[in-house]
């Protein structure tokens, strides 16, 4: 097993939202190497995102975004305008006005659809893949967003044509919430693939309730939007389902499996949450996978929550052996500095452990960097053969800087560490405009 220690980064200003959300693992410029897209926010500056070369790390575009303060949402959703290359899902989240969701070109980051969010009534959306979910032979894209109801709050799904920009078909449900839940931890979805082989698409929902902190995940048609099968946790799991991932074929029986973290498990009563991660199938709904936090233990400080589990992705087989394995950010380890643990799908060891390490001669009491909140398989970007994987370092109350960093999914080494000062060189293009 194979731990890396890293330092962190000088503070920068405060409310730097560069980096919460990125995604990676596509080629935008025909290079053969694949490349990053990450959303960018900063009050009084404004919001954007920016399409960085896997090969040299040069700015290939930029695309600017208006009323962001909750950071920009971005996914890479697959080849719209049929020019070669993946294009890309984005959506500036703000607070109380209806967010705007575009779709915008890979290959020059210009716009080729804006969907409004005031036509849905939708608040502080998100974006996601959805795969082809109407059979047009068009990737579609995901739109996750609140209502405001007379009393309550509405959480709601839209699966969007790519094509058309039209709602394909939608599912809504109803709860109160606490100030605890923003609208990215209301809801969290992910394209599956085909499960019920009816030749498109299936999406999974995680639904979230305030009282109690539970979590309902269910797989629903891509072809009907009508639920499929449910999925949940134990009553000591609570937040069930707030990391989902899916789309690769875990166990070999040529169905796609669900990949789901309950970040706050408690083990038992009186000890703090470890949180856990659990493989489903999607064929039949049977576990075929579980990490459990509390065998990830740390031999330094600990804190109250380690959130392991608060985002999990599968990556590509690393070590040959025909299983996928699983990416898990624990972001709240330690000092709230966090790790990130690259596993092996077939026996659920610790393939390589990171560490989002920082000192207090940095001035950076205990860390405080949330190192491994968001998580992405990169795609093989040194040519190595192996798929590597990429690693939010997000901005909190003592370290205002957001980074992401790149890793050898071989080795465990850093490829890059990318900040926005590391963008905004003398050869940066400029931005497109909306």
């Amino acid at each position: 097993m194979f731990f890396l220690t890293l330092p962190v980064q000088q503070p920068a200003p405060q409310g730097d939202h560069f980096a919460v959300s990125f995604a990676a693992g596509r080629d935008l410029n025909g290079d053969q190497i694949p490349d990053l897209v990450i959303g960018d926010a900063t009050p009084l500056v404004g919001a954007e995102v920016w399409f960085v070369s896997g090969r040299d790390w040069s700015v290939l575009s930029r695309h600017a975004i208006k009323d962001a303060p909750l950071g920009v949402s971005v996914d890479l959703i697959g080849d719209i305008d049929r020019d070669g290359s993946p294009d890309v899902a984005v959506c500036g989240r703000a607070y109380a006005q209806p967010g705007s969701a575009e779709i915008v070109s890979g290959r020059s980051g210009s716009t080729l659809r804006e969907i409004r969010g005031q036509e849905f009534g939708l608040r502080e959306c998100i974006v996601r893949a959805a795969g082809d979910v109407d059979g047009d032979g068009c990737p579609d894209l995901i739109i996750v967003g609140s209502r405001a109801l007379k009393v309550s709050t509405a959480s709601s799904v839209l699966v969007v044509s790519g094509l058309k920009g039209s709602v394909i078909w939608s599912v809504e449900d109803e709860a109160q919430w606490g100030i605890r839940y923003s609208a990215s931890t209301k809801i969290s979805t992910a394209a599956v693939g085909d499960v019920d082989a009816d030749g498109r698409n299936d999406i999974v929902v995680c639904w979230k309730h305030d009282k109690p902190r539970s979590g309902r995940v269910v797989l629903y048609s891509g072809r009907t939007g009508l639920p499929l099968r449910e999925f949940s946790g134990t009553e000591s799991e609570l937040d069930f389902g707030y990391s989902l991932d899916s789309g690769v074929d875990f166990d070999g029986d040529l169905r796609p499996d669900i990949l789901i973290g309950s970040p706050d498990f408690y083990p038992r009563s009186g000890v703090r949450a470890r949180g856990r991660v659990r493989v489903f199938s999607g064929r039949d709904g049977s576990l075929l996978r579980m990490l459990d936090g509390t065998d990830f233990p740390r031999p330094d400080v600990m804190s109250e929550a380690d959130h392991f589990g608060e985002c999990a992705r599968f990556v590509r087989d690393t070590n040959r052996d025909g299983f996928p394995e699983i990416l898990v950010g624990s972001p709240e380890e330690g000092l709230l500095e966090g790790s990130a643990y690259l596993c092996s799908g077939k026996s659920g060891s610790i393939l390589l452990a990171i560490e989002g390490w920082a000192t207090i001669e940095a001035g950076l009491v205990g860390g405080d960097r949330y190192f491994g909140r968001e998580l992405a398989a990169g795609g093989d970007i040194d040519r190595d053969g192996v798929e590597d994987f990429v690693v939010g370092d997000h901005p909190c109350v003592r370290a205002e800087t957001g980074l992401v960093r790149v890793f050898s999914g071989k080795t465990g080494y850093p490829l890059r560490s990318i900040d926005r000062k590391s963008l905004l060189g003398p050869m940066a293009p400029p931005s497109t405009p909306r």
